[in-house]
């Protein structure tokens, strides 16, 4: 006699009948639901998964400056070492480039002198 009494979920205007509008209706609303627990884990996850990042990153950012702080004074280092020699280097390109220039002007100011 219960479920003869009991009411249907999908009557949703309460008149003891159940039409196809409500049925549609009923079975949206359940979808609706479905999707906003969808969402909700989804959200949920993504929070959880942004906390683990953030652990990692603590967990793994003074290495990650030890090693940065290792490596600049490598670079240092190996400047400091190497500048003489990028300086003698340079200077000995520009000499050579000098010379040539020079050698060029003289070459150019010779066939001037014979063409005058």
């Amino acid at each position: 006699m219960d479920q003869e009494n009991a009411k249907d979920p999908r009557d949703l205007n309460g008149d003891g009948k159940v039409s196809f509008g409500e049925k549609v209706q009923y079975e949206l609303g359940k979808a609706g639901d479905k999707l906003e627990k969808a969402i909700n884990d989804v959200k949920d996850e993504v929070v959880e998964s942004a906390k683990d990042a953030k652990e990692m990153l603590k967990e793994k950012m003074p290495k990650a400056t030890e090693k940065a702080k290792e490596v600049y004074g490598e670079a240092k280092e190996f400047v400091k070492e190497n500048a003489p020699k990028v300086a003698d280097k340079a200077k000995e390109v520009y000499g050579e480039a000098k010379e040539r220039v020079s050698e060029l002007a003289d070459k150019v100011k010779a066939k001037d002198n014979k063409e005058a």
